[in-house]
């Protein structure tokens, strides 16, 4: 049966050279830091900007009562986004299993004992490196390669984002080839690719769910730290804004 796909599968080997996903961990790592100390920043100001306009009266009762509010929302979030997070983990596993078992009968799993990228002393090789099976589309003059995932290992170490967007953006094309090569086993390769949409859509849904999970935390830090030693932030606070100022 030929299909307008195929798939490669995964292995693990040993190169001389240090590989592509080292470097690639390494920026999607740095990327994912940026972002929380971003959070960080905005938790903050947010509940600065809240102490400053909420409070008339500067008393430890004011501020906790502002404080409890915020520690409130901050808690809601983490509980809806935690929700969000186990929910895109029970979708994760069953879309991978209906891939592998009913769709493309290929089976494979992550050793999770073993990392992306590991230094290594074994025969010629430097490096050790685990390399993810994955499914190669075939339409028109484009081949689109697309990694397999199947470990939540995989959710920091592949790149989900521009695979995502990929699939979204050619998905249009890949079906129009398929009408036009008249495909009786179309509908089998169009769920194979929609699957493998919604197996990276779960991925990004969760990071975007952990992000929230995270500005929640910060938000209930915040208000306890705040709600606690206001007055002393707040004469800090402006005793640095008084400097940055004076410098201009």
């Amino acid at each position: 049966m030929q299909y307008s796909y195929k798939v490669v599968n995964g292995k693990l080997l040993l190169t001389e050279k240090r590989p592509v996903y080292y470097r690639r961990i390494i920026c999607e790592k740095a990327a994912e830091v940026i972002a929380y100390f971003f959070i960080i920043a905005i938790s903050f100001f947010l509940i600065l900007f809240a102490f400053d306009n909420l409070i008339t009266a500067l008393t430890i009762e004011n501020a906790i009562s502002v404080g409890a509010v915020f520690s409130t929302i901050g808690s809601s979030i983490v509980s809806i986004s935690s929700i969000l997070c186990n929910k895109q983990d029970v979708l994760f596993e069953n879309n991978i299993n209906v891939l592998q078992k009913d769709l493309i009968n290929f089976y494979w799993k992550r050793w999770t004992f073993l990392n992306r990228v590991t230094k290594s002393n074994l025969g010629k090789g430097k490096y050790q490196v685990i390399e993810n099976p994955y499914i190669e589309f075939e339409f028109s003059t484009k081949k689109l390669k697309v990694n397999i995932p199947s470990s939540k290992s995989d959710y920091d170490e592949l790149p989900v984002v521009i695979t995502f967007l990929k699939l979204l953006f050619y998905k249009k094309s890949y079906r129009n080839s398929l009408i036009k090569l008249n495909n009786e086993d179309a509908l089998q390769e169009i769920l194979v690719w929609n699957c493998i949409s919604s197996v990276y859509k779960n991925i990004l849904t969760y990071k975007i769910g952990k992000l929230f999970v995270w500005f929640g935390c910060c938000l209930v830090f915040f208000s306890i730290l705040f709600s606690l030693f206001y007055p002393k932030i707040f004469t800090v606070y402006e005793v640095i804004f008084k400097v940055l100022s004076s410098q201009k």
